[in-house]
């Protein structure tokens, strides 16, 4: 198994696939990683604020479509 480091499970994360094997793999690295558990924590926390954030960032968009100003924020991303 690889060696932990916050940048090793953020880029296991981003690698992560929907599937179960994929998950479960990630799952037993993590397992057995525990005891850097409050470095793994700290990332988990990390990336649900970019999860909340992209639900936030969502949300604007189609509020922006339903109300006819659908370019509103596409031009300044882009």
């Amino acid at each position: 198994m690889s060696a932990f480091s916050e940048a090793a499970l953020e880029k296991k994360l981003s690698e992560l696939s929907n599937s179960q094997q994929s998950v479960q793999t990630l799952s037993l690295w993590l397992i057995h990683h525990r005891k850097h558990s409050r470095p793994i924590v700290t990332v988990w926390e990390r990336e649900l604020r970019k999860v909340k954030l992209m639900k936030v960032v969502r949300s604007t968009l189609e509020e922006c479509y339903l109300f006819g100003k659908k370019d509103l924020f596409m031009k300044m991303m882009y």
